[in-house]
């Protein structure tokens, strides 16, 4: 048989509840969740954050390093006449 295709709405609603599940989650357990300073990760951690970081800038598509980083202008992700130019893509 045929998989049944998931509407762009219905994954963004999705996408939106989970958002929802997490922040009542973190208010709930009332954790406060503080960033690591990298000088402390452990040799472990550091190994993990590199394949992380290798993930991402391998990722190609909308959620990749490359359309992350686009937000503050590079790579230019907007044209003009026959040029690539920078641009905000997450603003008016």
């Amino acid at each position: 048989g045929r998989t049944p295709r998931v509407s762009g709405t219905a994954c963004k609603m999705a996408q939106i509840l989970l958002c929802i599940s997490l922040a009542v989650l973190l208010y709930l357990s009332e954790t406060a969740l503080v960033r690591k300073n990298v000088e402390q990760l452990s040799s472990q951690e550091i190994l993990n954050l590199q394949k992380a970081l290798r993930e991402v800038i391998q990722d190609k598509s909308s959620k990749g390093y490359n359309a992350i980083a686009a937000y503050h202008g590079y790579p230019p992700q907007c044209k003009h006449g026959d040029r690539d130019v920078a641009c905000c893509v997450h603003g008016d």
